[in-house]
């Protein structure tokens, strides 16, 4: 199964995921803009860690061996690299560029959603499971924070159609399935993350939940302290 995510078709299929997403999130945080001015420490924290090393990476190449997935080293003893290829990047320039952009906004949109200790483990386990499959089950080197951020973006999908039963994070879930088959289908294994992070969400959602998830009158109250 192929983890690269290169080729249009894939291309178009994480974007329109990703928005998706994007969109499911506006019922419950209205305007996100004015939550993406108030990022959590969580969020930065998140970010930096994953952006920092992805940098250096553009400049300094041995970063990415150093750090990157090799399934035949980590099943020689390195165990390290499940948790930090999600650090560096394998698409490049744009590759990094577009997975750092969408991590600074979904994932602070995340982080507000879920709390810290939720959206942080759940990013986590999305990226470190990824890994374990692609040692295991479908060996691939790699690295990036694409899967990890598939995986928390459609299990907070599943939070927002359980929590808040609207129409538009409801039909976004039943999106992000049909893009999951369909990539499962055409053989791409970030299908499987994101049929994975639905289930994950709806779990969490269930047994962990937050104890308030964000709506319009918390996002009404952040526009005076910006206006």
């Amino acid at each position: 199964m192929d983890t690269s995510g290169q080729g249009a078709y894939s291309g178009l299929a994480y974007a329109v995921m990703l928005l998706a997403t994007l969109l499911a999130m506006q019922p419950a945080l209205g305007n996100p803009v004015l939550w993406l001015r108030r990022p959590r420490a969580a969020a930065v924290g998140l970010w930096l860690v994953v952006a920092v090393p992805s940098l250096v990476e553009l400049a300094w190449h041995p970063i990415y061996d150093a750090l990157s997935r090799r399934p035949d080293l980590i099943r020689d003893g390195q165990v390290y690299r499940l948790f930090t290829s999600v650090t560096v990047q394998d698409g490049g320039l744009s590759g990094a560029i577009s997975n750092l952009a969408w991590l600074a906004v979904l994932g602070t949109l995340a982080v507000h959603i879920w709390g810290p200790a939720r959206a942080l483990g759940l990013f986590a386990f999305g990226a470190v499971a990824f890994d374990v499959m692609t040692t295991w089950v479908f060996p691939s080197p790699g690295g990036g924070n694409s899967a990890a951020m598939f995986f928390l973006m459609a299990a907070t999908t599943a939070l927002l159609a359980l929590r808040r039963p609207h129409p538009v994070p409801v039909a976004v879930a039943v999106l992000v399935m049909a893009i999951g088959i369909v990539l499962v289908v055409r053989d791409d294994a970030h299908g499987l993350v994101m049929l994975g992070g639905l289930v994950a969400g709806g779990i969490v959602a269930a047994a962990w939940p937050p104890r308030q998830v964000p709506d319009a009158r918390s996002a009404a109250a952040l526009a005076p302290a910006r206006a």
